[in-house]
């Protein structure tokens, strides 16, 4: 199965592409920000652009599958310490290094309006990821980051709950997963629906039952594995599903036009339509699948989280410098999309690499000393 993740890996590309679309398409493109701010004026590719809330709800469900899929599929107990390890070593040094940067270019513009004592809270708290629970007062330096500050509380309940899911099984798991899906949207609906929306789509409780609806669809997909039948799902059954699937969420994003409030697609109830696409790509070798795999791809899948991350700074830079003109869009992307690449390559890889081989010498260093000790306790009695 874990060879399976890899056409998934790569779909985060295009995630975060739609992230990065969704934030600077109305600053580099006049005639969609003219478009959104006339009321009752209608426009696909401007509702498009405007409406793509689904991003990070997707992006939490694959963080579950893709999680249990490394950590749970051989049914062992989860190594405590060496996933954290793991899952700082992934995280934390890149959002560390933009935070910083960020941090000290707009610090001044902090001071003026928060003061010493609250810029010193807000930086703080956006160190210590924290973000995401008080929006209103801590998300100011890299709104992007609220989901990163949603994951960590996700990898602590994973912790808690990963091993307990893994084992779910026929109707059980079923009921788990239908009960995860609308409980989860129920919550959203009755304590959320409200709200004031700066909290309302960051709180990561709002979140949570999207991550492990990706468990349980992580689960779900290893059982089939195991049931496999000779002459199973067809390449084009598998490529009719994700067709369907993509034009669902298209249709999806222009229903919201027509709703009188808002729709809560950040809130995973898109999830069976993620489902489904996580379905297509994993259930049998395709056309699709093989391409996704490609070396390039797999490369932009692993610089899709650097991508995430700095496009927002690299686009305050853009503007700050009056680079917004039409003609500078395709180089905002190329720029985002370059460091990305970089980032992951000469920065991400191989500090995580580093960080990991240190955290297995000193634990193996350990384990060698606790044996000494025990054998020679062992001979002296």
């Amino acid at each position: 199965m874990a060879d399976k993740v890899f056409p998934l890996n790569s779909v985060r590309i295009f995630i975060s592409l739609l992230v990065v679309f969704h934030h600077s398409t109305r600053i580099f493109i006049p005639a969609i920000a003219a478009s959104a701010a006339q009321p009752g004026h209608y426009s696909f590719f401007t509702e498009f652009s405007v409406r793509l809330s689904f991003s990070a709800s997707f992006f939490f469900l694959l963080s579950g599958y893709t999680l249990s899929c490394a950590y749970l599929r051989k049914g062992r107990a989860i190594d405590i310490r060496r996933f954290s390890v793991a899952r700082f070593a992934r995280l934390y040094p890149l959002y560390l290094l933009v935070f910083l940067i960020e941090g000290a270019i707009y610090l001044r513009p902090l001071l003026r309006g928060k003061g010493m004592i609250g810029s010193a809270e807000i930086l703080a708290a956006n160190g210590l990821l924290l973000q995401s629970w008080y929006p209103e007062k801590l998300l100011l330096i890299n709104d992007p980051s609220w989901a990163l500050s949603a994951e960590i509380f996700f990898c602590i309940c994973f912790t808690l709950l990963g091993s307990r899911l893994w084992k779910l099984s026929g109707a059980r798991l079923w009921l788990t997963a239908l009960a995860l899906y609308l409980g989860g949207q129920a919550f959203v609906w009755a304590f959320g629906a409200d709200a004031d929306l700066n909290w309302w789509s960051f709180w990561p409780p709002f979140h949570v039952s999207t991550f492990f609806l990706g468990v349980l669809v992580a689960r779900w997909l290893s059982l089939q594995k195991e049931r496999k039948e000779p002459g199973g799902v067809r390449a084009w059954q598998a490529n009719s599903v994700l067709g369907i699937s993509i034009a669902a969420l298209l249709v999806c994003v222009q229903l919201e036009t027509l709703s009188p409030g808002r729709i809560p697609y950040t809130h995973g109830l898109l999830a069976p339509i993620f489902t489904a696409i996580i379905w297509s790509l994993t259930v049998t070798p395709t056309a699709v699948t093989r391409w996704l795999a490609g070396k390039w791809m797999v490369a932009l899948g692993n610089a899709s989280y650097a991508l995430y991350l700095i496009h927002v700074p690299i686009l305050k830079l853009f503007v700050r410098f009056g680079l917004v003109a039409t003609h500078f869009y395709p180089v905002f992307f190329a720029v985002c999309v370059g460091l990305s690449l970089v980032s992951s390559r000469f920065f991400e890889a191989p500090i995580r690499s580093w960080m990991m081989e240190q955290f297995e010498a000193r634990r193996f260093g350990r384990a060698v000393e606790e044996r000494s000790i025990a054998y020679s306790e062992g001979v002296g009695d």
